[in-house]
């Protein structure tokens, strides 16, 4: 199931205000194996906003690294898991 997305109409110009939600909905959809610029847009931001977040949060970084590699690890389970059988 996909996390909910951002509000689009709570704010009409300038910068968007960067919460952990944005940040959390992204990571939720990098789970699903969407692309970056997917879960960015789900999210509401811009694909720049979160590669720069990513360059000044390291724990960001490797939260989000981890995300992208949740797809992979759950197919390896599974694919072990129908060996075993």
């Amino acid at each position: 199931m996909l996390p909910k997305p951002a509000n689009e109409n709570q704010r009409t110009s300038g910068r968007p205000k960067l919460s952990e939600e944005h940040f959390r909905i992204v990571e939720e959809c990098l789970k699903l194996d969407c692309t970056i610029e997917e879960a960015c847009i789900y999210a509401g931001i811009t694909p720049t906003t979160y590669y720069n977040h990513r360059k000044q949060d390291p724990d960001f970084a490797l939260r989000m690294d981890r995300a992208r590699d949740f797809p992979k690890m759950v197919a390896r389970a599974a694919v072990q898991k129908r060996i075993r059988q």
